[in-house]
């Protein structure tokens, strides 16, 4: 029992020694081990600023978040850059059935000439009616979805896609129009043979796209001829369904149809 305290005081005695030799060790780690070096900054040559967002009002205000952001659908093909001819131009294009002349002004149709057909007169059939396109205007016409002139387009001096003035299909015309914030786009694709064409149009004002319509107007074929009724029809799509109408439904009365109408 006497000697219990002797050995208490040495077990505290080697608890204390361990305890400072410890932070001995650790300070002197600490303070001999080599220090990491802070990462460098990044060069500021190498970061490259992100690009603004095409925006055609000026502000240079940045999106709120959440808040959409319409791409121009045109700015890859114009760049962002008025876009117009200097003069009105015409361009012909002929394939294997027909022969079809465009101007630049509007990026519209002249004349729709068929090979193989002729009208009531003995010419090569043109397709457009010339009275009627001078009226309601030419085919290929852009407008609105309730039918309203798309400000602008109509007078707009379109520049065409490098190449000739008569190509020779196959073939491919790219109308293009930017100025003052209206941004048009025609893509004509023609093939050699048959009577397909495919079309692909864009429009975007204040670079916004907006939804649109191309039409033929005027009247569709040789709407000239007389006297030759017994050989004449008219069709047209109603409601997805192609109606026909042959002359003899005349007979005892007058036959009008009234559109618009798909084709």
């Amino acid at each position: 029992m006497s000697n219990m305290p002797n050995d208490e005081q040495f077990i505290q005695r080697r608890m204390l020694l361990a305890a400072v030799l410890s932070a001995v060790v650790m300070g002197g780690y600490i303070y001999l081990a080599p220090r990491p070096e802070p990462p460098a900054p990044p060069d500021a040559a190498a970061v490259e600023p992100a690009a603004p967002l095409p925006d055609d009002s000026g502000s240079s205000e940045a999106p709120a978040i959440g808040q959409a952001v319409v791409a121009d659908p045109l700015e890859a093909a114009v760049g962002g850059q008025t876009r117009e001819a200097s003069a009105e131009r015409s361009v012909v294009v002929e394939t294997d059935t027909f022969l079809v002349e465009f101007t630049n002004r509007g990026a519209a149709v002249k004349r729709w000439m068929l090979k193989g057909y002729n009208d009531a007169v003995g010419e090569p059939l043109n397709l457009v009616h010339q009275g009627g396109a001078t009226r309601f205007g030419p085919p290929f016409r852009l407008v609105r979805l309730g039918g309203e002139a798309i400000a602008g387009a109509d007078d707009a001096l379109f520049t065409v896609n490098p190449g000739p003035p008569v190509r020779r299909a196959p073939a491919e015309l790219v109308f293009e129009y930017a100025k003052d914030g209206l941004r048009i786009r025609k893509t004509f694709a023609f093939q050699s043979e048959g009577h397909v064409v495919r079309l692909e149009t864009q429009v975007a004002e204040g670079g916004r796209p907006q939804r649109h319509l191309f039409t033929w107007g005027g009247g569709f074929g040789d709407t000239a001829q007389v006297g030759n009724t017994a050989h004449s029809q008219t069709f047209y799509y109603d409601e997805g369904e192609l109606q026909y109408t042959a002359a003899s439904d005349a007979e005892d009365e007058r036959i009008s149809h009234s559109g618009p109408f798909p084709f």
